[in-house]
């Protein structure tokens, strides 16, 4: 799916537009006016200190979607951006020689908790980020992004990322399904000494 077709219109009021560097003026606004409710809940608020950094992370978001890597959405209500909900790893560093703090972008879900049904990507392409860039094991971060693009490619998706008529899994079945990857590109490199 292209990132000019994906709006969905959940109705007269609400739409999910996927993130444009056009509307990244219009978030950095939004958190602005919020920082300090914001802070509360989301690591990255702190990391957004100007419009140059909101549009990076647009630049980011849209190349992610792009990519089938991630999917990042403003939340417009009566035309107007009311907020973000998405699926993109991200990192927030702070201060140089500290811990940085690794979360998946989106919203927590709570009409899902206990019902198997949120997607795990965000948080799995998080811990590849970790591994990449806190750990420096370049390796294992692809070979987790590979076994998650193999369980992609082979139509697993959660109900909130499947496309109209594909097939929608369970959670814990697309996680089983990333698990079962990584086993098969072991059993591969085992095999044949190569290929991650």
């Amino acid at each position: 799916m292209k990132l000019a077709d994906a709006t969905l219109v959940v109705d007269d009021e609400i739409a999910l537009i996927p993130r444009h560097v056009a509307d990244a003026d219009e978030l950095f606004a939004l958190v602005e006016r919020h920082r300090a409710e914001l802070r509360r809940w989301l690591g990255w608020v702190d990391a957004t200190r100007s419009r140059g950094d909101m549009r990076r992370y647009a630049q980011f978001a849209a190349a992610q979607f792009e990519q089938h890597a991630g999917f990042d959405y403003s939340i417009a209500y009566r035309g107007a951006l009311a907020g973000s909900i998405g699926l993109i790893p991200s990192m927030s560093r702070g201060e140089p020689n500290r811990p940085a703090l690794y979360e998946p972008i989106h919203g927590s879900a709570p009409t899902l908790a206990g019902k198997d049904a949120a997607c795990p990507l965000g948080a799995i392409l998080s811990a590849t980020m970790m591994l990449r860039e806190s750990f420096g094991l370049e390796i294992e971060a692809q070979w987790i992004e590979t076994a998650v693009d193999r369980a992609l490619d082979h139509g697993y998706r959660t109900s909130d990322i499947a496309e109209p008529g594909g097939r929608a899994v369970r959670s814990s079945e697309l996680t089983e399904q990333i698990r079962s990857e990584l086993h098969d590109v072991l059993a591969h490199h085992e095999r044949y000494g190569w290929g991650v």
